[in-house]
C-alpha cells in the first residue's frame, strides 16, 4: 500500500461535517502546538501569519472560514502532488492581536491563524519541497477580505521564509527588509 493510499484511508476515517463535529472533545495534550522532542528533528518548514478578516456580513465578527481555507488549500496542496513534499506535518494554531511593533499580528482585530507545512530534509534534498511550499505560500498569500484587497499575511520571522527562496508579494515589512539587507 503506497503512502498516498494510507493517506487516503486515513481521510475517510474522520467523522464527517456538520452537527457531529460540535459534539467532539480533544485533550489538552492532543492540542499543543509544540510536542516534546520535535526540536531534535531536522526539518524544512514554512509558516505564515494570515489575518482573520471580519465577516462581510456582520464586521464585527470574524469570518473563520479562512482558517478552514487555508487548512483544505494545504491539504489539496498534499493530494495534488504526487511526489508526498509534505512527509511531516500541517500544523496551525490561532493567535490574537499584538501591539508589539514587529509581531506579524499587530492590527489583526479578530485574531492570525498561523499556519505551517513541514517535511525532512529527505525530501528538501530531492527537490520536491521547495516548489511544493511555494504553491501553498502562493494559496495562503491569494486571500482576500470583504473589501476585495489582499490581508496582510506575512510570513514567520523564525521560520523558512527566505528571500531568495520564496517569492512573497512586496509589502511594507518586505520592501523594509529587503532595503535592510541591501537588496532593493
Amino acid at each position: 500500500m503506497t503512502n498516498h493510499h494510507k493517506a487516503s484511508l486515513a481521510m475517510l476515517s474522520l467523522p464527517p461535517n456538520g452537527p457531529l463535529n460540535s459534539q467532539i472533545k480533544t485533550h489538552l495534550i492532543n492540542t499543543l502546538h509544540f510536542r516534546r522532542g520535535i526540536q531534535n528533528f531536522r526539518v524544512r518548514d514554512m509558516e505564515l501569519q494570515i489575518p482573520i478578516p471580519p465577516l462581510e456580513s456582520d464586521p464585527t465578527k470574524p469570518d473563520w472560514t479562512i482558517v478552514q481555507r487555508a487548512w483544505w488549500d494545504a491539504i489539496d496542496a498534499v493530494y495534488k502532488d504526487p511526489k508526498a513534499p509534505m512527509r511531516m506535518a500541517l500544523e496551525m494554531r490561532i493567535m490574537g492581536d499584538s501591539d508589539l511593533i514587529m509581531a506579524a499580528q499587530t492590527n489583526n482585530t479578530f485574531g492570525t491563524v498561523s499556519i505551517e507545512v513541514l517535511t525532512t530534509m529527505a525530501a528538501a534534498a530531492e527537490g520536491v519541497w521547495e516548489p511544493f511550499a511555494q504553491k501553498v505560500a502562493d494559496r495562503w498569500m491569494d486571500y482576500t477580505g470583504p473589501d476585495g484587497a489582499y490581508l496582510n499575511t506575512r510570513p514567520h520571522w523564525a521560520k523558512e521564509w527566505c528571500v531568495d527562496l520564496f517569492l512573497f508579494p512586496l509589502s511594507p515589512d518586505r520592501e523594509m527588509l529587503m532595503a535592510g539587507i541591501g537588496r532593493e
